[in-house]
């Protein structure tokens, strides 16, 4: 199964050079007032979010290297993870040393990691 396409939903702001790009963001907002013409879906204001442009159940959540994220602390945690299912997010909380001991082992037992830790060279 494939995740769908979905339009990028755009809101009049600073995109379009609109008058009011200096007080609206240009992430989503619902059109509320009774002359906006996003709000009744003329056409050529673009598209509205909805809940057809929704995933199926089994592929929401997924990152998009196509596997599901797993958030690994110790390394105990790899044992019992489908290394073709999931992809590995080392923890934030962890310092240097265990994230790389827990990269190392997670790389021999075949596991993506998302947050590799790079190795620089000390003088």
């Amino acid at each position: 199964m494939k995740r769908k396409k979905i339009p990028e939903f755009h809101v009049i702001g600073p995109s379009d050079g609109h008058r009011m790009k200096r007080r609206i963001k240009d992430s989503w907002r619902k059109p509320r007032g009774i002359d906006n013409k996003k709000r009744v879906r003329a056409k050529q204001y673009g598209k509205s979010p909805n809940i057809g442009y929704r995933n199926p159940k089994d592929l929401r959540g997924m990152h998009p290297s196509g596997y599901f994220e797993i958030l690994i602390e110790r390394v105990e945690q790899l044992n019992d993870v489908d290394r073709n299912r999931f992809a590995v997010r080392l923890s934030g909380r962890l310092g240097r040393k265990k994230k790389l001991e827990i990269q190392r082992v997670a790389m021999e037992r075949g596991f993506h990691v998302l947050n590799p830790v790079r190795e620089v060279e000390r003088k």
